[in-house]
């Protein structure tokens, strides 16, 4: 691991300004290697993090294996890295086994084999390692559990919309409608409640109704934060990987759109349409006429995924083409762009950031069905 204090002295800095500073500790001149299989990126990523010559500093190169192990032959220049960046944050939230609640508000869950094999931190690291390079800090963590990281447990308030388990949050809820010490005995005599409350030390036994919002708020503190703070300061450990814990903790509001997902700025079809640059054939060419055609279903798409009314997301076609599904907040190294191919499906390839669209659909439903079928079965029709 990786562990340098940059001197960020402005305050007021813009999150690119942040990153191009972080980014500025690179080193050009090597390159990390990463073979990852895509239905294995949680086990594979740790593999390859694990092995001596492994340094976060270095350049990322990736290539993908198909699930028989044969190499697709994605050599990175770019794409590939940015899909791995993306399955690698995802696979580090869903598979790791470190954390609880829904997937968009995650907080950290004691797990004895997940610690034994070092994941809390391995967890930071990956987040740090993917924001230096490029690709997303995951924009899952709880708000609780991201005050806790930048300001300290100690004076974070935890939040009841953070409790993982809806069944807790409403008991805690039920405890803070009591309306009378009767009522708020009954509540308190719940077993999970009970458990916690032995846990803390604390009497179950109410004096009076105004001791309600004392027990939420000891439970909540308990739940969210005290339980699991000798697993935060493992999470923090890999976070530190290439001065991002630092960063953060200077920069904590520039850093929370990167973490949590309190402010989502979702994808709109405008906004995907304008990423692209088209590369059309000659006018007047017999090509032309088709290739506007294409375009025009293209657009046509774009807003079916944004309405729902395709199989497919406007993320799952930034994907395909891009390897990854949200913009980075530094841009694209290359312009995405649109070309065109004489064939049913389309094909992508995201070291360029180029998705080919098939000219030979005379109606919308055909064209919205090839690619649908081709975004989601993605690597399939991928070409790097």
């Amino acid at each position: 691991m990786i562990l340098i204090i940059l001197n960020f002295s402005n305050n007021t800095a813009t999150l690119p300004e942040i990153l191009q500073e972080l980014q500025g500790q690179l080193n050009r001149e090597h390159s990390s290697h990463i073979n990852v299989r895509r239905s294995a990126i949680w086990s594979d990523t740790c593999r390859q993090m694990s092995r001596k010559k492994f340094s976060p500093g270095n350049n990322i190169s990736v290539k993908f294996a198909d699930n028989v192990g044969t190499s697709e032959g994605a050599v990175d220049v770019g794409g590939p890295k940015r899909e791995f960046l993306r399955l690698a944050v995802r696979s580090a939230n869903l598979d790791s086994g470190v954390f609880i609640g829904p997937e968009g508000c995650r907080m950290l869950y004691p797990n004895s084999l997940a610690r034994e094999k070092d994941a809390y931190r391995l967890v930071g690291l990956i987040l740090a390692w993917s924001v230096v390079h490029g690709g997303p800090g995951g924009k899952f963590l709880c708000p609780t559990l991201y005050d806790s990281v930048v300001y300290g447990p100690d004076v974070t308030n935890p939040s009841l919309d953070d409790v993982p388990t809806l069944q807790l949050k409403e008991k805690i809820q039920k405890i803070e409608q009591s309306t009378s010490v009767k009522e708020l005995k009954e509540r308190l005599y719940d077993e999970e409640i009970q458990t916690i409350l032995s846990d803390l030390g604390a009497s179950p036994v109410p004096s009076s109704i105004e001791q309600k919002d004392w027990y939420k708020k000891i439970i909540l503190r308990h739940v969210l934060i005290d339980s699991t703070r000798y697993l935060l300061e493992e999470f923090k450990k890999g976070l530190q990987t290439l001065g991002v814990l630092d960063a953060m903790q200077r920069h904590p509001q520039q850093f929370r759109d990167v973490f949590t997902n309190e402010n989502v700025n979702q994808l709109d079809a405008q906004c995907v349409d304008l990423l692209f640059t088209v590369h059309f054939a000659e006018m007047g060419s017999n090509a032309r006429p088709k290739q506007e055609l294409a375009v025009i279903l293209w657009r046509d798409y774009l807003q079916d995924c944004e309405s729902r009314e395709a199989k497919a997301t406007l993320g799952d076609v930034l994907a395909f083409a891009t390897g990854a599904d949200v913009p980075p907040t530094l841009g694209f190294d290359t312009t995405p762009t649109i070309s065109f191919v004489d064939g049913a499906f389309p094909t992508a390839n995201t070291c360029s950031a180029t998705i080919r669209l098939p000219t030979i659909h005379d109606t919308y439903d055909d064209f919205k069905e090839k690619m649908d079928f081709a975004i989601l079965n993605s690597p399939s029709f991928g070409q790097p």
